[in-house]
């Protein structure tokens, strides 16, 4: 079975911190690159399949332990998605209406930060961006 270099670089990242490669931890890693940020409660839902209520807790906390997931806090809601490590950097447009999140990647806005970090004698290590708005979907419908 191949995998995409992300899935390969997440089995390398267990087995060098001693984990087992599972087929429940590769599910649940391939749902988060398919899922974007996700509340727990909806990793929850959407993978009882995969594995029981306490396992998927378990789950979640190893891989933010091991830097695979980090929380983000996104129109005031906690929510879980893949690390830079294993997805591009990112930022996100959130509806206040629906709550329909879209990633952006803007190299530009990095660029204009790194810049900026730099006029004021700064190296930028991290920065998080959360732009809040109307979707076009509830802005027909207001």
């Amino acid at each position: 079975m191949t995998h995409n270099p992300m899935t390969e670089k997440f089995h390398a990242l267990l087995r060098e911190r001693g984990r087992s490669v599972t087929r429940a931890r590769t599910l649940l890693f391939e749902y988060l690159q398919q899922s974007g940020a996700v509340s727990m409660t909806q990793f929850m839902s959407d993978n009882v399949a995969v594995a029981d209520r306490a396992s998927l807790y378990r789950t979640a906390g190893m891989f933010r332990e091991l830097g695979i997931i980090e929380d983000r806090i996104i129109q005031g809601k906690r929510l879980v998605e893949l690390s830079d490590d294993y997805d591009a950097h990112h930022h996100h447009l959130t509806c206040s209406v629906c709550g329909r999140t879209v990633a952006i990647t803007t190299p530009e806005i990095e660029d204009l930060l790194a810049d900026l970090g730099r006029q004021h004698g700064f190296s930028v290590k991290s920065h998080v961006i959360e732009i809040g708005g109307v979707c076009d979907d509830c802005s027909a419908k207001a």
